[in-house]
């Protein structure tokens, strides 16, 4: 068909569920026919002589007083037939409806904010078919749970790195699973993480902190700074900025071709520039990583 798999799995992703529409009904009884025209039916039914006279306005000649409930009834049963005849057509072009369907991305619901979400992670290569679930960030009491934060009043608890905690993959206290956690401004450009927005596209990212090796279902040991790849910093977008969109994704440890695994990633702390887009080189470099969960908050950097 010449269509790429992602334009597939949204095409699939919006026509292929038909069991959402309504079943096709020939036509509405007479009780559902005087409730659209407002009027009384009488023992046989709905007459001409019952419906409400025609305006004889040249103005109005040829058109019909439509209710909403008719306009949305309408406008549904047309898109659940053009739904219907996209899946057929899919089908006869030899695509597998319901696998392509499986492949579409699966990130929680995080209301308004998914779709963002959602187009941060296919811009960075993270597969998140699988299916992601909510991610347990803590800030000293404070969980994230994708609301606003600001610099000016938030400051005292952004500044501590957070608790991050999975106990729902770890197949008890002595699983040896390991995990990576990355921390990210996904909404940077080019700079301390990112300048103004009047001067570039903000489609950059700067990692804030990376926790490799996590063992136990939390950051409490890889959490320590000495045991950090990527040391914690606070989000702290410029001023001059719209608030940033800070993302947190885990990702379980599984095996390199090599039989080992680490995590391949090299940054000295000291210098900062080196964490600017940083994430999409990591993700490929290590195919050993599966997303398994993530969170987010929002950062306003105002003073």
């Amino acid at each position: 068909t010449g269509w790429s798999d992602t334009r597939t799995a949204r095409l699939v992703s919006a026509v292929g569920r038909r069991e959402r529409c309504p079943a096709r009904r020939a036509m509405t009884s007479n009780g559902e026919t005087a409730a659209l025209l407002g009027v009384t039916p009488g023992p046989g039914g709905v007459h001409a002589d019952a419906l409400p006279p025609r305006s004889t306005s040249n103005r109005s000649a040829g058109r019909h007083k439509w209710t909403f409930a008719t306009l949305t009834s309408l406008a549904l049963a047309g898109l659940c037939a053009l739904a219907a005849t996209r899946h057929e057509e899919l089908r006869a072009a030899g695509v597998d409806v319901d696998d392509t369907a499986a492949r579409v991305s699966q990130l929680p619901d995080f209301g308004v904010d998914t779709l963002s979400l959602t187009s941060v992670m296919e811009r960075l290569g993270v597969n998140t078919t699988a299916g992601l679930t909510e991610l347990t960030v803590d800030y000293a009491g404070v969980r994230i749970t994708g609301n606003v934060y600001a610099k000016l009043w938030d400051e005292p608890w952004l500044q501590r790195a957070p608790l991050i905690t999975w106990p729902e993959y770890m197949d008890g206290p002595d699983d040896p699973a390991r995990f990576t956690v990355l921390m990210f401004d996904a909404d940077a450009t080019f700079g301390m993480q990112g300048v103004s927005e009047h001067e570039g596209k903000r489609d950059q990212t700067f990692l804030l902190a990376l926790w490799t090796d996590c063992q136990g279902g939390s950051t409490v040991q890889c959490g320590m700074q000495s045991n950090m790849r990527a040391k914690y910093l606070m989000p702290a977008p410029p001023a001059e900025d719209s608030r940033h969109q800070v993302v947190f994704l885990l990702l379980r440890q599984g095996e390199r071709p090599d039989g080992l695994h680490d995590v391949r990633f090299w940054l000295r702390t000291d210098q900062l520039y080196r964490r600017e887009n940083r994430v999409h080189e990591l993700i490929a470099e290590n195919g050993h990583l599966e997303p398994k969960a993530m969170t987010y908050m929002w950062v306003d950097g105002k003073h």
